[in-house]
């Protein structure tokens, strides 16, 4: 009698169909797993920001003023650009990084020697985890700044958040929360007059020394890789109308992750950028913010009333 046979593995067609389902499940969960990876990273976005909001609100009780948004000169004794204090270092103490505000040596700009440790210190609460960049980034001077000339390179620790200064779109001036132009010393809370809820305090302005128009396309004209972004630096929200690539500035109508050079809140996060306002709360303003919706919310004079709806 013939003995039967007994399989003891696959067909190579069994073992194809097997691996095609593997990649199609695979395929179909990698949206999922990267959605729920970003709501993450968004979400530890938003703490950070409620934290500089909280951070700026002990600054407020134990100084009873904001703090300075910039403190900026053209040429400091002689020594170039320079910019001597600003809110990222006003708050560390109020971030747990006492020991970091302390290294900081008062008199001297982010460029030069006397804070070339201390600036090169990464503070994750400033670092965005959406943002393409490390905590610490090489940045290249365009043009000379104190303690460096044009062309030097310096490492920074990244900041990925900006203080509402105020929007630039001739022949508007509308002055933010902690603009500089108009008070360079800081103010008291008392100057937003709009209410705390109503006007944005900080904005999201990732990118460190890359500048990147939109859809996180990187901008080969970028020219202030030295002064924005970074721990000590100017970072602060100048609002500017933009076209929908944010290549011209302008006449457009687009004010959010159009461009991260020069003011405008950018993000990595898909469909808007996150805001901080004056009371503390975060909010997600959407890509398709209207220009005139984002200038109220910077604006703590003007008196506008703003709309649930509109943001």
């Amino acid at each position: 009698m013939r003995r039967a046979t007994t399989r003891t593995g696959f067909t190579l067609i069994e073992l194809l169909v097997v691996i095609a389902i593997i990649g199609v499940l695979i395929a179909l969960l990698l949206p999922a797993v990267q959605a729920a990876r970003e709501a993450a990273r968004r979400a530890q976005c938003t703490n950070n920001l409620k934290q500089i909001a909280l951070a700026t609100h002990n600054y407020v009780d134990t100084f009873s003023r904001l703090p300075i948004g910039q403190d900026v000169y053209a040429d400091l004794h002689g020594r170039g650009y320079a910019i001597l204090t600003n809110w990222s270092m006003s708050l560390l103490p109020f971030l747990e990084q006492r020991a970091l505000y302390d290294a900081w040596n008062v008199g001297f700009s982010f460029s030069e020697p006397a804070n070339t440790t201390a600036c090169a210190t990464g503070v994750g609460g400033y670092h965005c985890p959406s943002s393409p960049t490390g905590l610490v980034e090489d940045y290249t001077a365009t043009s000379a700044v104190a303690g460096l000339p044009a062309g030097g390179v310096f490492r920074s620790g990244v900041v990925d958040y900006a203080v509402s200064a105020n929007v630039y779109i001739p022949p508007l001036q509308v002055g933010g929360m902690l603009d500089y132009y108009i008070t360079p010393r800081g103010s008291p809370l008392s100057v937003v007059r709009d209410g705390l809820s109503n006007t944005m305090m900080f904005a999201e302005m990732t990118g460190g020394p890359v500048g990147y128009l939109a859809d996180g396309v990187p901008d080969p004209n970028y020219t202030w890789g030295a002064y924005m972004g970074h721990l000590g630096g100017l970072n602060r929200l100048s609002l500017r109308a933009l076209s929908y690539d944010g290549r011209i500035y302008g006449g457009g109508n687009c004010v959010i992750n159009c461009n991260s050079g020069g003011g405008n809140p950018y993000s990595f996060h898909p469909g808007g950028a996150n805001v901080a306002m004056g009371d503390g709360s975060v909010r997600f303003l959407k890509e398709t913010t209207a220009v005139t919706t984002v200038t109220k919310l910077i604006g703590c004079q003007d008196g506008n009333i703003i709309g649930a709806d509109e943001y």
